[in-house]
């Protein structure tokens, strides 16, 4: 497992200092896939190379399987990092090797007999589905096939955690759906600690366990995937989740809207449904139960590995004392209701 407490990273030059991570605490259990996700200059990669010392954390602890990486001398921590797998962005594969000598490469280093190299490294082709391209060298493969290579040589030394740095983001939409299915078996299969570093929240819905979202060195809210989706807290949440779920309007009918209640105005609402919610006629059966008029603007409905999230926007005409009866009304069928703004009933809302 990995825990990091307090952790902290400070670049110092000429011209100052930069705080690059700030009182950093997180967690990832055996078997567990975490995903850390913020915008470009947050802090992630910094993060991730942190926990296997690439980089030395200015202050505060990383532990390793309950070791503390931050106390070892140079020697303990080569050793260390032998139960730690890193797959990179851009594979970092040995152009003139073939691809099974790249997965060996690790084991050679340890010394480790041939029969046994051959053994792992068969094993791992076969894990990985690159068996027929065994002799291959990295300028014949895909990017998708380079990654794959990228993941067996990761678990050639049958490291007990797997750090993912932007793994995906070199690679198509469907070689990466490929790949996030092969992190879910290898997770399934090793039981490995994984802590994964993207900018893509569709790669934290489709295989992580619990989401970080780091912004400027700093988590600012860390959450089961399914909370974080149904419930965002943090603007720059929100805002990472539109990317993926849609739930926004388009800029011309939100210009529209504003944020003060005034006469003949509609509501507009953002509904959140999860589990069983998404598959109950909710607002059918609150049109019929109230002859509201309910005008709905957009809808999808996501599946989160075993679960499945639901988004609506719809307007109502509601006075102030009907809205939070609405609200408790849905609230109480486990929708998550968020008002959005105010609109003229005379606009783009008919």
């Amino acid at each position: 497992m990995i825990e990091l407490h307090n952790l902290n990273k400070i670049y110092t030059s000429k011209l100052g200092s930069h705080h690059a991570l700030k009182n950093i605490n997180l967690s990832v259990a055996q078997g567990e896939i975490v995903g850390v996700i913020g915008k470009s200059g947050a802090g992630k990669s910094t993060l991730i190379r942190c926990v296997n010392l690439l980089e030395k954390p200015t202050s505060g602890s990383v532990k390793v399987n309950d070791v503390d990486l931050t106390t070892l001398n140079a020697e303990k921590l080569r050793e260390a990092r032998h139960h730690i797998g890193m797959i990179f962005q851009h594979f970092n594969l040995l152009s003139t090797r073939t691809v099974f000598d790249n997965i060996a490469f690790p084991l050679q280093l340890l010394k480790k007999p041939f029969n046994e190299i051959e053994r792992t490294v068969s094993r791992l082709l076969e894990k990985v589905g690159l068996s027929e391209q065994s002799n291959a060298y990295p300028a014949q493969l895909s990017g998708g096939q380079k990654q794959r290579v990228a993941i067996a040589r990761a678990l050639a030394t049958n490291p007990t955690v797997l750090l993912c740095d932007e793994m995906t983001s070199a690679l198509d939409p469907e070689t990466t759906e490929d790949i996030l299915k092969l992190m879910r078996s290898i997770n399934r299969e090793f039981n490995l600690s994984i802590l994964c570093i993207t900018h893509e929240m569709g790669v934290i819905k489709s295989i992580a366990d619990r989401v970080a979202v780091i912004d400027q060195g700093q988590i600012v809210e860390c959450d089961k995937v399914i909370n974080v989706f149904k419930n965002p807290k943090k603007a720059i949440t929100k805002r990472l989740i539109q990317s993926v779920l849609k739930s926004e309007l388009p800029d011309d009918l939100q210009s529209e809207m504003h944020v003060e209640h005034m006469m003949d105005d509609q509501v507009v609402l953002r509904l959140t449904f999860v589990g069983h919610a998404t598959l109950e006629p909710v607002i059918n059966d609150f049109m019929r139960k109230t002859k509201a008029r309910v005008n709905i603007l957009q809808a999808n409905i996501e599946q989160l590995q075993k679960e499945k999230i639901g988004r609506m926007i719809v307007a109502m005409q509601l006075e102030k004392t009907e809205l939070s009866v609405v609200k408790k009304y849905l609230e109480e069928k486990d929708v998550i209701v968020e008002v959005m703004g105010y609109v003229d009933a005379q606009t783009w809302v008919a």
